[in-house]
């Protein structure tokens, strides 16, 4: 008959192990996303969404361009891993406010 203490420690090792894999995960689709970043379709999405938001941040109001923009994910890819590449969850936004808003949900 194992004990408390077994037993515990069977679920600590399965915990650390289910972590360990998602981390794998998280790895994997954030080095798709970053190798994604740098495509011609990237860019494309960029400049779409530029002209849409008529070249202003949509946080701070700011002038906006390719040089100083950068994609943020609505929904954070640490929380929502499968919507890493999904350009739905894909807005373009200033450095700075993208910086500011770090891991939390996009909320307008």
């Amino acid at each position: 008959m194992e004990t408390c203490l077994q037993l515990f420690n069977q679920m600590q090792r399965a915990k650390l192990r289910a972590h360990a894999a998602v981390n794998r995960v998280y790895s994997q689709y954030r080095e798709q996303y970053q190798d994604w970043r740098q495509t011609p379709e990237a860019r494309q999405l960029i400049e779409q969404q530029l002209q849409k938001l008529g070249d202003i941040c949509p946080i701070c109001q700011r002038g906006l361009a390719v040089s100083n923009s950068t994609i943020d994910h609505l929904e954070p890819k640490r929380n929502h891993i499968s919507k890493t590449l999904c350009q739905n969850n894909m807005l373009v936004m200033c450095w700075g406010c993208n910086t500011h808003k770090g891991t939390q949900p996009f909320i307008l």
